[in-house]
């Protein structure tokens, strides 16, 4: 049973996240975000030993994930993945898999605790080959990582290899949001590894909500410059020339007619079209069509 007692930092927090829901109220609902946020979260011992107050943090932890994705419901297009690890890692479920916000707050709330030691790099790993390549990550949706974890990874569990994987995760064009969460967080090791500048994606536990306001940015934000594609062609012309020649009868008897005809015809190839991008739709020109009849 959830503890009634709420501190005060929670209560501060709850008002910011009614700001943000005020902020958002007056959107419409059928606003459009292309936006799959990746939730890692961290259950390992030490998540458990540090709470940081009567709540314990993995219910603290999974309370606020629900209330951003309550906050974030306005924008239908949004969708949550979720990985947890301790020893190691496991999809808990990826994009697809649930699409309203009933059912993405009780399968947050649902992530078993398991304990264990701290294997951040298994988890981003895991991110990068079974989440953010696979057909649940839509192509045209910007991605979003938030990594909930103390920061203290264990040395047993490829500690050496963190700072490589999360640059190979930032590497396909995802951003980095770190959550440093007890009263033993590490908060500067989790600052090397979220995107830049990190003042605007490191959150401690206590403004988790800020997360909410982070995602509404990034739904703002304007969509990148479409593909554009330049054209050249070039105009056919064609030019025909005729000549007749007619001898005069030589006498009222006899009549001798010459006709010499001569026909030349010049017409210049359609250069192919070129374009600015890898990207081309191929369009029958005029001049296309004039060559196929």
């Amino acid at each position: 049973m959830r503890s009634s007692s709420v501190p005060l930092r929670l209560v501060a927090a709850a008002v910011a996240v009614i700001v943000v829901v005020v902020g958002l109220a007056a959107r419409p609902s059928s606003a459009q975000c292309f936006l799959d946020v990746l939730m890692v979260l961290d259950h390992s011992g030490s998540i458990n030993d540090n709470d940081e107050g009567p709540i314990p943090n993995w219910i603290a932890i999974t309370d606020a994930i629900s209330e951003v994705v309550r906050v974030t419901a306005c924008f239908p297009d949004i969708r949550y993945a979720a990985i947890g690890f301790g020893s190691d890692a496991r999809l808990e479920f990826n994009f697809d898999r649930y699409t309203e916000t009933v059912e993405l707050v009780v399968a947050f709330r649902s992530i078993e605790n398991r304990g264990g030691n701290s294997n951040a790099t298994g988890a981003l790993r895991l991110s990068r080959t079974d989440v953010w390549p696979s057909l649940a990550n839509r192509p045209l949706a910007r991605d979003l990582l938030v990594l909930v974890t103390d920061g203290v990874p264990s040395r047993r569990y490829e500690a050496d290899g963190l700072a490589d994987e999360v640059a190979a995760v930032k590497a396909l064009g995802v951003r980095v949001v770190g959550i440093g969460v007890t009263t033993a967080v590490d908060a500067d090791a989790i600052r090397r590894l979220v995107s830049t500048p990190a003042s605007e994606n490191y959150f401690g536990l206590a403004n988790f909500t800020q997360l909410a306001g982070v995602i509404e940015e990034l739904c703002d934000a304007p969509e990148p410059s479409p593909e554009t594609t330049t054209t050249t062609t070039t105009t056919t012309t064609m030019t025909t020339t005729t000549t007749t020649s007619a001898t005069t009868p030589s006498s009222p008897t006899s009549t001798t007619s010459t006709t010499s005809g001569s026909t030349t015809s010049s017409m210049s190839t359609p250069t192919s079209p070129t374009s600015t991008t890898s990207r081309s739709f191929g369009y029958f020109t005029p001049q296309k069509k004039f060559l196929l009849l």
